[in-house]
């Protein structure tokens, strides 16, 4: 057996190619290593299994960890999971969800800010905020991130390379904990206009 990747000849019980890395699901079975310029696919002649053989971040825990850091996170892991897949088209389209939920996060600061102003009290705009983050996580899962959960499943089943969930996760946590101080330190700031008038 040859890696459908590099060519690689493949021991029978191998679990990944000890050369490129890709998992053994994806190999086949052939007569002879791939012939050169065929696109690293010996079988069909098609394009690298997963973008390359890119590893890519498990789609459903990127939709897992979204209901603590919001899909934010997800859409933006979802969106270089597509380009790693090499749907370019898919990949812009998540990043629009990335896009949308940013702006619901500004929205959300900016919906407190102004019941804040207004009437003296932020718990109207902190009601209205917590009421839109569900309904929007929903949406985004089923209008956006299953596709990928069932793509991936579809066409690689469980045995694929993926990528390690130590930097997005520090940078989410790093996020969480900057978005929070940095709307502590609008209340802190209002407190102080306040105290002042």
């Amino acid at each position: 057996m040859y890696c459908r990747k590099c060519g690689e000849n493949l021991h029978p019980d191998a679990k990944f190619c000890p050369s490129c890395g890709l998992a053994a699901e994806a190999r086949r079975e052939i007569a002879g290593p791939p012939v050169p310029g065929n696109g690293g696919d010996p079988v069909s002649g098609g394009g690298p299994v997963v973008g390359g053989g890119e590893a890519i971040w498990n789609p459903n825990a990127a939709s897992g960890w979204s209901f603590l850091f919001t899909p934010a996170f997800g859409s933006y892991l979802h969106a270089l999971n597509w380009r790693a897949l090499g749907d370019e088209e898919k990949a812009d389209k998540a990043m629009m969800w990335f896009y949308a939920s940013v702006a619901l996060l500004i929205g959300y600061v900016l919906a407190v800010l102004f019941f804040l102003f207004k009437t003296g009290n932020p718990k109207a705009g902190e009601f209205a905020g917590r009421l839109m983050p569900l309904p929007y996580f929903i949406a985004w899962y089923f209008l956006s991130a299953r596709d990928q959960a069932k793509y991936v499943k579809s066409r690689f089943g469980e045995n694929y390379p993926r990528k390690a969930w130590g930097k997005p996760l520090m940078i989410a946590v790093a996020s969480v904990l900057g978005y929070w101080v940095l709307a502590f330190g609008v209340g802190m700031a209002y407190g102080v206009i306040m105290a002042i008038a």
